[in-house]
């Protein structure tokens, strides 16, 4: 049964030709292996996937060409399953039945997105043919091998594989990198002995996963908070013996949302109780919020505001324009006196400073 990584955090995770350890890696893999860029060339194939091609009398020289070329056989299906990788940044698993030449062959098939400085560049493709429902150790040690690599090159993340008995029977990731432990310590320990008082929790999630359930949830572990998520790796028969956990360190994520949520109410605070009258509207007047002396002085409620447009607090029109011209030459308006009224007629002078800021990925001006 294959093992792998489904991570979601987008890190550096890099395939390149010139890599020749990792070429070597992958082609001392018993499984075939393709990688394709997000035009569907391929850019890399192992010794297994051109002795596979061998095999069953297809093309080899297959690298710089397109894969759906190559390949016509390959069922809509399957492109789809390319375009769901590069467009959710996530790893699709199938088992799929394909009849080449006459022959239906089952293969498991992982499609994994492939990150370079950040960056998606393409797909890595694992096949393994399971027609015989059978695999091999001397296989499932190469796949521990190629896992272990892969694994132990995503930052911050914890991975681990754990069987029935709640077992950790695979443990590595590149957060194992900044604690100075050494993830193999974990290997052959039951999960109370990892994770103490905190494993009953884990352990409810992970037998809903046992059971065939993707779970995420929040673990604190003393001062750490960590976000697993978990899924079932099944066997070709269908049962699932093992699960695979994926666990990142959010402490530092989870205090800065509380930092910002502080701010914000401390921002609300402020803005509600101040004695002046503050606003934020868009460039063409559409009016996104005012403060309770705001609405106070020019009559509007916060039901109201939604249709509201501030232009029509302006006695004279030009006097808008006057603002929106300093606003443009200078890039702020300070101290720019002008006739208004309210929205029951009354007529008041006023002094307006106001500064560009942005809101939802547009321009709009706090008043």
């Amino acid at each position: 049964m294959e093992e792998s990584v489904n991570s979601n955090s987008k890190e550096v995770v890099s395939f390149q030709n010139e890599n020749d350890s990792l070429k070597a890696i992958l082609d001392s893999f018993a499984a075939a292996v393709h990688i394709i860029n997000l035009d569907f060339e391929i850019t890399f194939v192992n010794k297994q996937f051109k002795a596979w091609c061998q095999n069953f009398k297809l093309e080899c020289d297959v690298v710089g060409k397109n894969l759906f070329e190559v390949f016509p056989w390959l069922s809509p299906e399957v492109k789809n399953e390319y375009k769901q990788v590069i467009e959710s940044g996530e790893e699709v698993r199938t088992w799929d039945t394909t009849n080449i030449k006459g022959n239906d062959i089952l293969t498991l098939s992982i499609k994994t997105p492939v990150f370079e400085n950040g960056e998606m560049i393409g797909v890595f493709t694992f096949l393994d043919d399971v027609s015989e429902n059978e695999v091999s150790q001397n296989k499932i040690n190469e796949k521990e091998l190629l896992l272990q690599n892969v694994t132990s090159n995503i930052p911050n993340l914890f991975i681990s594989i754990i069987d029935r008995n709640m077992i950790t029977i695979f443990a590595n990731g590149g957060g194992f990198k900044g604690t100075g432990r050494n993830p193999h310590d974990f290997v052959g320990k039951p999960l109370k002995d990892i994770l103490g008082p905190y494993a009953d929790k884990a352990k409810v999630e992970y037998l809903k996963t046992f059971s065939g359930e993707e779970r995420e949830f929040e673990l604190n572990v003393g001062d750490i908070v960590q976000k697993i998520k978990t899924v079932p790796l099944p066997s070709p028969d269908g049962a699932i013996e093992k699960i695979l956990a994926v666990a990142e360190d959010i402490t530092e994520e989870i205090r800065i949302e509380t930092e910002l949520i502080s701010r914000e109410a401390r921002y609300r605070m402020l803005f509600e109780n101040s004695m002046i009258g503050i606003g934020i509207t868009k460039p063409g007047g559409q009016i996104i919020q005012m403060n309770e002396a705001m609405r106070d002085l020019t009559g509007y409620t916060n039901k109201s505001l939604k249709d509201a447009n501030i232009i029509e607090l302006y006695i004279d029109p030009e006097d808008r324009k006057k603002f929106l011209g300093i606003m443009d030459a200078h890039g702020r308006v300070e101290n720019f006196e002008v006739d208004l009224q309210s929205r029951e007629n009354q007529k008041f002078r006023a002094m307006v400073s106001s500064i560009p800021i942005e809101i939802d990925g547009g321009t709009a001006f706090f008043t």
